[in-house]
């Protein structure tokens, strides 16, 4: 899988609003944009909808024009996030963040990538392999096996 896409962090939050603060922070320094565009960013897609999934796991995702190429952030929380729960009423502590450019060009190896990753997504077996992870190198080379 290509490596430069995705980014790994763990955070330490309680709140989802503290984690999409420490998200916006790791990822604006990776994509050289404001902090605050991305957190609003992702309060705002929440808004539309939940984006937590099962096992513990979320896929907030988001637009932002001022990038070229998309990129996943994937985040492992040290506690789990107690506001904040998946449809099976399990407490979040694994977050993967797309943050997508406005316009795709779909020949672009990186959607190549991003769309593999999220057909692996609806795989009960990968999200089990996924939510079993304890520590963001165990997550790292999960998803870097897929």
């Amino acid at each position: 899988m290509l490596s430069s896409l995705f980014k790994y962090f763990e955070i330490d939050a309680i709140t989802q609003m503290s984690a999409f603060k420490q998200m916006a922070l790791l990822a604006s320094k990776e994509l050289s944009i404001e902090a605050n565009k991305i957190l609003n960013s992702l309060q705002e897609r929440e808004k539309v909808a939940n984006t937590a999934l099962i096992e513990g796991i979320a896929l907030p995702h988001i637009i932002i024009d001022k990038i070229d190429k998309p990129k996943i952030f994937v985040f492992l929380d040290k506690h789990n996030i107690e506001d904040w729960q998946d449809l099976n009423n399990e407490s979040i502590r694994i977050l993967i963040c797309y943050i997508l450019p406005a316009r795709v060009t779909y020949t672009d190896t990186s959607v190549r990538v991003l769309r593999k990753f999220s057909v692996k997504l609806a795989d009960d077996q990968f999200i089990d392999r996924i939510s079993s992870c304890r520590t963001i190198s165990d997550l790292r080379d999960t998803i870097k096996d897929t």
